[in-house]
């Protein structure tokens, strides 16, 4: 297609239709700013029938073109957004700038695949310049320390780039949302919003981590065996919340999955749980009475390899769930998980070991927000369009028709789609290819030898 001189463009790679792999594209006069490089979520259970691993887009379309790629501005540490940056590296090659925490965790995967990425580390208000594109950091609550909207300064007018977000008075681990920051913006005048579609159909609000910490804390008072509490494995908030409920209830707390163990050992690097005690190992805390552990573990999307699935069949090499023991889900399904999640209830079950989700009151919290969040932060914003990405079609349609409501255009976007955005033009001006890339390790050969292989 032929982009137009002096006309601002949006080209999402990933990231709507679809649940992660989130990649947009901003463009000016052939220049290209990327927001986000990370991995897929929905299909992933077809890949191993196929000896694949890891969805991500495909940027064939502006990895054709790398020398005009100003940079990377990554919102934060989840794998949904960076965890794309080292298998692309090769591909893309460009400045990347993300939060301290965001640029360890990425650091972690760079080094297993050999990719030498020395990332610019960027904080709360920090202001980024690349080319025609001033991009602000703003710190907003999610479950995951350090998240940031991006504030773009384009040449014809402010796109607010929210990443995910939520309003969270007490996150217990990392800043709040800068509502100051947002409603000075809206004063200044918002051009459009990029906007998170995860909870747009969910009433209220998403919560608070402290009510999840209260939450727990009186749930473990009424266990009497060993608790198993599963939980997205970078949400440092809900480590805090889960450890001091523990405490609270006079046990102690071991993380079983290596990502646990990275995530809280970054953590305390960069100065989080400071009022928390060193954990125990998995091996030891076995060594203690059921009534006195609280075992944090990965897996719960049903992941093959991970701690809570080992557990499940009885292959864990430290932990042994017994009938009476309790698991506790602090987390949500993503779509397309539901069949794994429910084979590793379903053996727990049979085993005589009790499952609580997220549907008991007060244990789980989203990192997203809900619709009262929505309108109260496009409140502050007061934009004058609204593109809803990071869902499926039915979020991001709600997300719109919400939008919608409160007086703002809207244009919900697909994979691939081209969009004009200017002071009085919104509109899809043509299509891009895209796609999905899929991971293959080469058998017999070092872990971080892989192909990249067209997923569709």
């Amino acid at each position: 297609m032929n982009f137009q001189k002096d006309t601002l463009y949006l080209v999402p790679l990933g990231g709507c239709g679809e649940f992660g792999g989130n990649l947009m594209l901003y463009g000016w006069n052939g220049k290209w700013l990327m927001l986000d490089c990370g991995i897929g979520f929905n299909r992933h259970h077809l890949l191993p029938q196929l000896n694949l691993q890891i969805l991500m887009p495909d940027p064939a379309f502006i990895a054709s073109q790398k020398e005009n790629l100003l940079g990377c501005v990554i919102t934060h540490a989840h794998e949904d957004h960076v965890g794309a940056v080292p298998y692309l590296w090769d591909l893309l090659q460009c400045p990347v700038y993300m939060s301290p925490f965001a640029a360890r965790i990425m650091a972690e995967r760079a080094f297993e695949l050999g990719k030498d990425i020395h990332p610019h580390l960027v904080y709360p208000d920090d202001v980024i310049e690349l080319g025609p594109f001033s991009c602000r950091m703003l710190s907003v609550t999610h479950s995951v320390p350090e998240a940031m909207m991006i504030a773009i300064k384009t040449p014809v007018g402010t796109i607010i780039h929210t990443g995910d977000w939520k309003l969270d008075p007490d996150p217990l681990v990392g800043e709040l949302t800068n509502e100051a920051a947002l409603k000075q913006f809206g004063e200044q005048g918002v051009l459009a919003v990029v906007g998170d579609s995860t909870n747009a159909q969910v009433a209220g609000t998403s919560g608070s981590e402290s009510t999840v910490r209260d939450g727990l804390t009186k749930l473990f008072g009424t266990l009497d065996q060993r608790i198993v509490v599963s939980m997205m494995s970078r949400n440092l908030c809900r480590i805090q919340a889960i450890a001091e409920a523990a405490y609270a209830n006079d046990r102690e707390v071991s993380l079983v999955g290596r990502s646990l163990w990275t995530a809280e050992s970054i953590g305390r690097d960069l100065g989080y749980f400071a009022d928390l005690p060193a954990f125990i190992s998995p091996k030891k805390i076995m060594r203690l009475p059921r009534d006195r552990m609280v075992l944090i573990a990965t897996g719960t999307q049903g992941e093959s390899n991970a701690a809570l699935t080992r557990m499940a069949d009885n292959e864990h090499p430290f932990i042994r769930i017994e009938r009476n023991d309790t698991v506790v889900y602090s987390s949500r399904v993503i779509p397309g998980n539901e069949a794994a999640v429910n084979e590793v209830h379903q053996k727990f079950t049979n085993r005589g070991v009790r499952i609580i989700t997220r549907e008991y009151p007060d244990i789980y919290v989203s990192g997203h927000p809900c619709a009262e969040e929505m309108k109260r932060v496009y409140g502050w914003l007061k934009p004058r369009y609204v593109i809803p990405v990071h869902g499926e079609p039915e979020q991001q349609q709600a997300h719109a028709k919400l939008a919608e409501g409160l007086g703002h255009q809207t244009l919900v976007p697909q994979n691939g789609n081209v969009m004009q955005v200017g002071a009085e033009t919104l509109a899809v001006v043509g299509q891009v290819p895209t796609g999905h890339l899929a991971l293959r390790n080469i058998e017999g050969e070092d872990s971080a030898r892989y192909t990249l292989e067209r997923f569709n």
